[in-house]
C-alpha cells in the first residue's frame, strides 16, 4: 500500500504522517527529506542552484522511483508535487492520494511562523506572505481536489489519522 499526503505547505503531511505511517506499521518517506539525502544538498540550495524548475524534475524523478518500487509507504510529498510534471495522475495512478485540506487563512498563520524554512517565503514580508499563500493556494487546489480521498484538517489529529487508517473522507468529493 503507498499513501501519498498532499496539500499545501504548512497542512500538517509531515506532522500527520510520521504518526499514520506509525499506526500502520509502514515505512515513513518524507520526500523534501529523500531529496536533501539524495542530492546532498538543502531544499533551499536546490532552489538557489536550479531554479524551481530544476528542483522540480529532481522532484518528480525521486517520486517515481519511490512509486514504482514495489514497498508500500506513507509519504508527504511537498506542497507542489501533485501540480508539476504529471505528478498528481502518477500519484493516483500508483497508489492513494489523501489531501489534507486546510483553509487559507490558517495557512497563513501557520506559515508566517514558520517562513525562513521555506524557500517560497523566506524573502517575503508579512502582507506580501498573505497574498502569495492565497494567491498560489488557488492555483495549486484544483489539482489538489483531484485526490482519491479529502480531509479537513480542523479535526483533532487523531480522528484525521483514524479516518486516514480506514481510509474514509471527511470531505465528500462531487
Amino acid at each position: 500500500m503507498k499513501i501519498y499526503l498532499i496539500g499545501y505547505m504548512g497542512c500538517g503531511k509531515s506532522t500527520l504522517g510520521k504518526e499514520l505511517a506509525k499506526l500502520m506499521n509502514l515505512p515513513w518517506v518524507d520526500l523534501d527529506e529523500a531529496i536533501e539525502g539524495k542530492s546532498g544538498q538543502s531544499i533551499t540550495a536546490l532552489f538557489s542552484a536550479f531554479g524551481e524548475a530544476g528542483f522540480r524534475k529532481v522532484e518528480s524523478e525521486l517520486l517515481r522511483e519511490y512509486g514504482l518500487n514495489d514497498q508500500s509507504f506513507v509519504m508527504a510529498t511537498g506542497g507542489g508535487t501533485p501540480v508539476y510534471e504529471n505528478n498528481m495522475a502518477f500519484m493516483n495512478s500508483t497508489g492513494t492520494t489523501v489531501y489534507l485540506k486546510v483553509d487559507s487563512e490558517e495557512l497563513v498563520r501557520r506559515l508566517w511562523q514558520d517562513r525562513s524554512a521555506r524557500p517560497l517565503l523566506s524573502a517575503l514580508k508579512e502582507e506580501e506572505v498573505e497574498s502569495f499563500v492565497r494567491s498560489h493556494f488557488n492555483l495549486r487546489e484544483p489539482r489538489y481536489v483531484e485526490s482519491h480521498l479529502i480531509w479537513n484538517t480542523d479535526e483533532e489529529e487523531s480522528s484525521i489519522i483514524r479516518r486516514i487508517v480506514s481510509l474514509e473522507p471527511s470531505v465528500t468529493k462531487n
